[in-house]
């Protein structure tokens, strides 16, 4: 679950002012005019220690009204929205970019600089709109951010306009249920546009920030080999900019997407590269932390070195313990059951689901509580030969099924009722009530078209295909494989759309349709190849 989203992304602050690497330490220097302050600020804003930077970039601020400095003044707020906002105060962050903006446009004095704060207030609500992460709020960061650009294109004002573009890329990328290809291929446009824009300016972190950009798009359009090139590229720019933070973060995000790859030596390489550099210049980030822990467990799990794997856990574990950290210790312990049972230490497994599930449910995690759930689920059914009978296995597993079912109904989680249904639908495949099992799987399928949710739809109608298959009704299973087929395949989903081809063929083959069987094959392995699936090709 933790490498199914993106690492979270560093703190940034606009780096205006500072002429030093970023994340150097500036406080051995004379820390005296409001320009010192705020390169000050902006580093401890970076460094995530929110009440000191406010309480310097409020000095600043001062400084900067009282010499009449537009400029500095408006960046000082832009500083103090970054903050508010990262604080999820919202409303006060909102607030204050409207009132300033509107200062800036009211002044009886129209220079440049007084236009120049105005768009900046501008592009803060633009941001405090994508914070909050809604379908409305994002609509409106969208239209405020394109206002921000057009603005900052006709001030000849590169820097902030390729903020802007970053912000609309992001948008664009929350937005994926309007089309999956087509708001990926507009987040990659955003994304270039503002490469260009921060080249222009020779701001090195700000074309490092556009190619991470660049390699979430092609992620998303799964074509892998544009998604490392991209990503390396980026390591390449912080590497050379001195900029380690960032440099550490793009390390973590190329490990993540190694693993995925099935490049497990690689990802491993690379994400204790990036681990030690995170610690040399980041505080505690538990969510970030826990994110390159799994990246780093999962692949060693895949190399086989299970204690190695449970190794990185518990380091990971003790820390989120000591700084109380209750979420990251939630899915540390989620990313243990699989090494556990990998040891074959199916109690301990259970033990970690069990302990999981206590801190979602104190933390009333929507999703997490329904997916340690099914994981316990998963966990009872592949409990080793020995430990229980196979009937007392399955007959534990169907009750945390129902649980999973239960909670994600009374949590309103939608997405996670149709997964929780199509766990069902396989406790009772494993069970041999095949109808139930078909009964279960229509649920789920219910339910993710209910939501909108195509791709998920796909794979219920996939998970009906198997149950089919046990049956040996392969006639049926064809159709509900072709029919999946088809909806990942409008959902421009290439590697869903090759693993249903994948299973058209096993079934094609048991009707005896080799032809048809070998195509849809071909097919498949055109697909991995086209998106740099090495492994599954």
């Amino acid at each position: 679950v933790m490498l199914s989203e993106p690492p979270v992304l560093p703190l940034a602050g606009d780096a205006f002012f500072s002429a030093a690497p970023a994340g150097e330490n500036t406080t051995d220097q004379a820390i005296v005019d409001p320009v010192s302050k705020l390169v000050e600020a902006e580093r401890l804003f970076e460094e995530e220690l929110h009440d000191d930077s406010l309480q310097l970039v409020y000095e600043a601020l001062e400084e900067f009204r009282e010499k009449k400095d537009a400029k500095g003044t408006a960046d000082s707020l832009r500083l103090i929205i970054h903050n508010l906002r990262c604080q999820k105060h919202y409303p006060m962050a909102s607030d204050m970019a409207i009132e300033e903006r509107k200062a800036f446009l009211s002044t009886e004095n129209k220079e440049t600089e007084d236009v120049h704060g105005a768009a900046k207030m501008l592009l803060c609500l633009a941001e405090v709109a994508l914070d909050k992460n809604t379908p409305e709020a994002l609509l409106e960061a969208d239209t405020l951010g394109k206002e921000a650009r057009e603005l900052f294109q006709d001030l000849d004002e590169p820097r902030l306009e390729g903020l802007s573009l970053l912000l609309l890329a992001t948008v664009s990328l929350k937005q994926l249920s309007g089309g999956r290809r087509e708001k990926a291929g507009q987040a990659n446009d955003f994304a270039c546009d503002a490469l260009d824009c921060f080249e222009e300016c020779e701001d090195c972190r700000g074309m490092g920030r556009a190619l991470l950009c660049i390699g979430e798009a092609q992620y998303v359009l799964q074509d892998y080999r544009e998604v490392n090139r991209a990503i390396e590229k980026a390591v390449e720019v912080f590497k050379f900019c001195s900029d380690r933070r960032w440099h550490a973060f793009a390390l973590q995000r190329l490990a993540s997407v190694q693993l995925e790859e099935g490049e497990h030596a690689k990802a491993v390489d690379t994400g204790e590269a990036a681990s030690a550099m995170m610690e040399d210049v980041t505080g505690y980030n538990g969510m970030r932390e826990a994110h390159l822990a799994s990246t780093l467990a999962t692949a060693r799990l895949r190399l086989g070195q299970v204690e190695e794997s449970l190794s990185v856990v518990r380091t990971c574990l003790r820390r989120a313990r000591m700084y109380g950290d209750r979420s990251c210790e939630g899915h540390m312990l989620y990313t243990a059951i699989e090494a556990h049972m990998a040891s074959g230490h199916a109690d301990a497994a259970l033990l970690s689901a069990q302990k999981a599930l206590e801190i979602f449910q104190e933390l009333g995690d929507k999703k997490m509580v329904p997916m340690v759930l099914r994981m316990k689920c998963e966990t009872q059914m592949a409990r080793p030969p020995g430990s229980k009978s196979s009937s007392q296995a399955t007959s534990e597993a169907l009750k945390t099924a129902k649980e999973a079912v239960d909670k994600s109904e009374k949590l309103e989680a939608e997405e996670e009722l149709g997964f929780s249904w199509l766990v069902m639908a396989k406790v009772q495949a494993a069970q041999d009530n095949q109808v139930d099992a078909m009964r279960a799987a229509k649920t789920g399928r219910e339910v993710f078209k209910h939501a909108g949710k195509q791709i998920p739809e796909a794979k219920a109608l996939l998970a009906a295909a198997e149950i089919c298959m046990a049956k040996r009704d392969f006639h049926d299973a064809e159709q509900n494989a072709r029919q999946a087929f088809v909806m990942l395949q409008e959902a421009g989903d290439l590697k869903g759309e090759a693993a249903a081809l994948v299973m058209l063929a096993a079934m094609q083959i048991h009707n005896e349709q080799f032809k048809n069987a070998r195509m849809s094959a071909e097919s498949a392995c055109r697909l991995y190849e086209w998106i740099g699936d090495r492994r599954a090709m």
